[in-house]
């Protein structure tokens, strides 16, 4: 048998063996490399005391970063009536 044959025939052979033999197939797709998962998250931004970020923290809410807002300056350029808040996140749910 020339080269030039052995491809078609082995071609061939694997054709009827995917066709015949149960179970082939899937065993093969089994082993393909599965699609990374993507995590989608939620997000909300609460006021930022204890109280309130433990009670997030209890529904699976994590604290990813915290926010100041100014509201005035004294003349020293200290802060007056701060509001810190705080970013949160947790997987989303499907």
């Amino acid at each position: 048998m020339s080269r030039s044959s052995w491809l078609p025939l082995s071609l061939g052979l694997l054709a009827v063996a995917l066709l015949t033999v149960p179970g082939l197939h899937r065993s093969l797709e089994a082993q393909a490399p599965a699609a990374p998962k993507i995590t989608k998250w939620e997000y909300k931004i609460v006021r930022a005391t204890e109280e309130i970020l433990n009670q997030h923290g209890e529904q699976g809410w994590e604290v990813v970063s915290g926010l100041s807002d100014v509201k005035g300056q004294s003349a020293g350029m200290r802060a007056i009536n701060t509001i810190e808040r705080a970013i949160l996140k947790r997987p989303k749910a499907n």
